[in-house]
């Protein structure tokens, strides 16, 4: 039987390039399928949850009730909608030791995650987009993600190899990196930084 796989976030940087990837995916817009409302029945066998707020200067002072309301009541909502359905959870590098609100939110959702009765996976797949969108990168602070395009291709691979009779935790990466070795590959002239 083959997989009915719904994507959320499927106009996000990640979740465009996995559209590309696997074109058979469901993948609704906002308008269609809203998850902190969702109504639409997809019946899926497998629910892939990358959308979240992820402006993080608004998520830090006057959006945090929004970037929670998404990142954690949107996970929530999305499962109750679809009880027992294998879970994959797109998070962050950040929720690993979240500092800020943004991180802290992402925490929080795979806490949920975690505590579900069904499989699931919770995955790290750190990614940054290509080119690099900043003019300085810091040279002490390290990174196991890579540029989006690279990271997609190896998130689909650890999604497809899972056997969605269990719970797994995913850290996936390219090794490890300065954010500013990384931004150099596609911008030479990247003016390093300090945290």
């Amino acid at each position: 039987m083959t997989d009915r796989v719904l994507l959320t976030g499927g106009s996000g940087r990640l979740g465009r390039h996995l559209r590309r990837l696997c074109p058979d995916w469901i993948s609704p817009t906002h308008a269609d399928f809203d998850v902190l409302n969702p109504e639409q029945d997809y019946r899926p066998t497998l629910i892939v949850h990358a959308a979240a707020y992820t402006h993080l200067p608004n998520a830090e002072t006057h959006d945090q009730a929004a970037c929670r309301e998404l990142n954690v009541e949107g996970t929530r909502r999305l499962m109750a909608r679809y009880p027992g359905v294998p879970f994959v959870f797109v998070n962050t590098e950040y929720a690993l030791n979240p500092t800020n609100h943004y991180a802290r939110t992402k925490y929080e959702a795979a806490q949920l995650v975690r505590a579900d009765d069904r499989p699931t996976f919770d995955l790290y797949p750190p990614f940054w987009a290509n080119p690099f969108p900043h003019p300085a990168a810091c040279t002490d602070m390290y990174t196991l993600g890579d540029y989006v395009d690279v990271m997609a291709p190896k998130i689909v691979g650890v999604i497809e190899a899972w056997s969605r009779d269990s719970k797994m935790v995913c850290h996936l990466g390219t090794g490890r990196k300065t954010l500013y070795n990384l931004a150099r590959r596609t911008n030479p002239d990247i003016q390093p930084c300090r945290v």
